[in-house]
């Protein structure tokens, strides 16, 4: 059976109705331009939020370290830990600078006995005993030698008047200690709880 044509000629006039109405909405190219560059920036500052925060987790774990090195500092002073020896007083020409050390150093060897006690006490007090732990004796060995050869530098570097040596050495001094309180961290007793200082749980 044959379609009459007046069916063709009807869809042929529907299709271009439809047809019409979508060219007439179609967009001047300037409207496009605008549309495409308000989508880039669009894109952009989505992808730019999403970079500030990827960024964010690390500083805040930058703030967080900072906020842990102060309260080291602070507890050391407040445990008079801090520096006993002040560089300072190596003033001078550099032959009374020199004498100077050596005076210092002299002490330092006469009082090594006491000092090292005194440290071994807090540590046990801290950590329990340091013999029975290899990996904490380790760390504290490790620690010792480079903090030991950092403080000789600065000594020598304040002597000798080498004002950069002396900063990079602090800088240095400083990593060094963070570093090392981030490792004593696995190490640190657990306070006694409540129950456990009145005898136990009943």
């Amino acid at each position: 059976m044959k379609s009459p044509h007046w069916l063709g000629a009807w869809c042929l006039l529907l299709g271009s109705a439809i047809a019409l109405p979508v060219a007439a909405q179609k967009p001047a190219p300037s409207v496009r331009r605008e549309e495409r560059r308000e989508q880039r920036e669009e894109r952009r500052e989505h992808r730019d939020g999403a970079r500030d925060e990827r960024r964010d987790p690390y500083e805040a774990a930058r703030e967080e370290r900072r906020e842990q090195r102060e309260a080291t500092r602070e507890a050391r002073e407040a445990r008079g830990e801090g520096r006993p020896e002040r560089l300072d007083d190596l003033q001078g020409t550099l032959e009374e600078r020199r004498a100077k050390l050596r005076e210092k150093l002299t002490k330092r060897r006469e009082t090594r006995a006491a000092r090292a006690e005194a440290e071994r006490a807090r540590l046990v007090e801290r950590f329990g005993p340091v013999k029975d732990n290899p990996a904490l004796r380790n760390e504290l060995r490790h620690h010792a030698w480079r903090m030991a050869r950092l403080r000789r530098i600065q000594l020598l570097a304040v002597t000798e008047g080498r004002d950069p040596l002396k900063v990079r050495v602090e800088q240095l001094m400083a990593k060094e200690i963070a570093r090392h309180e981030q490792a004593m961290q696995r190490f640190a007793r657990p306070a006694p709880s409540a129950s456990a200082a009145q005898g136990g749980v009943r």
